[in-house]
Formats: C-alpha cells, sequence, structure tokens
C-alpha cells in the first residue's frame, strides 16, 4: 500500500469494565439524610411507561427535589463525570429528571427483576446506584449485573458505595427477605449513540 492510499489502522479495543465501583461520595450525616428521605418513600414503583407491575418490581419510591438537595446531585454529577472521563468516554449532557429514592421492603419480597434502564426513546448511557443502607440491616436485596451468559457475583454493597454502569447492561435486585434496603439511583442522558 502507498502512501498515496493512506495508512492503515490497526484494530485497537480497550474492553470497558462491566461496572465501576465508587467509595466516600458521601459523609455518614449524608448518608443518614437520604436514607431517613428514602424510608418514607410513598409511591409503588412502575415499569416501562409507567405501569404498576409486582411481579417485575416491588419497591417504594420518593423522587429527590433538586432544589433542596442540589448538593446531592452536584456530588453526583462530579463522580459520574470523573467516572466517565476514565472508563467510558460518553457523551453526556445531564442527570435525568429527579433522582430516585427506593426502599425495598422484606414484607413484600421488595425487588426488581432483571432489566434495562434504556428504552426505545432513552438517551440514558450511565446509570448509577448509592447503597444507602449497611448491609447487617437487611438480607437478600443483591445487586447484580448480567453482561454474558451467567450473572456476575453480588456488587459490592458496603454502605455509601456507588456503583455506575452503562443503562444497557442487563441488572436486577433479588428480593429482599428481612429488613429494608434503601437506595438512591438516577440515570445520566446525553445526545447520540455514543
Amino acid at each position: 500500500m502507498g502512501k498515496e492510499l493512506g495508512w492503515p489502522i490497526p484494530e485497537y479495543w480497550v474492553a470497558t469494565p462491566s461496572f465501576v465501583h465508587w467509595v466516600d461520595a458521601f459523609s455518614t450525616e449524608e448518608l443518614d439524610l437520604l436514607q431517613n428521605k428514602a424510608k418514607e418513600g410513598y409511591s409503588p414503583a412502575t415499569v416501562g411507561q409507567g405501569e404498576e407491575n409486582g411481579k417485575i418490581r416491588r419497591t417504594d419510591i420518593t423522587w429527590l427535589c433538586g432544589d433542596e438537595f442540589a448538593w446531592v446531585y452536584e456530588r453526583v454529577a462530579l463522580v459520574v463525570a470523573k467516572v466517565n472521563f476514565q472508563y467510558y468516554r460518553y457523551n453526556l449532557s445531564t442527570i435525568a429528571g429527579r433522582m430516585q429514592l427506593a426502599n425495598y421492603k422484606a414484607k413484600n419480597k421488595g425487588k426488581y427483576d432483571w432489566h434495562l434502564d434504556t428504552g426505545l426513546e432513552s438517551m440514558r448511557k450511565l446509570s448509577f446506584i448509592l447503597q444507602l443502607s449497611d448491609p447487617e440491616e437487611y438480607k437478600g436485596g443483591e445487586v447484580q449485573i448480567k453482561v454474558g451468559p451467567e450473572a456476575e457475583n453480588p456488587l459490592p454493597n458496603s454502605r455509601g458505595d456507588m456503583i455506575i454502569f452503562p443503562s444497557h447492561t442487563l441488572h436486577r435486585v433479588k428480593p429482599v427477605t428481612a429488613g429494608e434496603r434503601q437506595s438512591l439511583v438516577a440515570w445520566v442522558t446525553g445526545p447520540g449513540l455514543m
């Protein structure tokens, strides 16, 4: 091949992690505040286009107001920006809507079966979960992701752990069998495919 035809580019591909684990983004006092807010969850969670479906998802939710909790949005945006720059390099623009506080209760075997955080009209690119409960406060409720034929081992679940992963990743919350598990979740959007 001569110079006039150009120089070939070799194939180069770097595998991105299925998830990124971030710690210490929030203080104990901040986690207490968010956890107590999550325990106030008053609405049954929905799936898809707002449909209640207890076979797929059983949890009470409430939404985190951006005005009162701007500091949470700022903190999450900073962590997600750092993780995205280092690992994913997606074109991101905003945290989609309000963040969601979830309370999974053993009394109704709170869970969320296998699902994606994307949809036909969704431009969600990254999802995140902030663990608000101490794992000693409940049993079950493991968060798993699936990137191959087998589900990965449960994701880290120490209080304050943040898990960031591509929104097109299949994931679930297994049923809570004792106590209650609280978490904060959100989705980060951006234009185009990447």
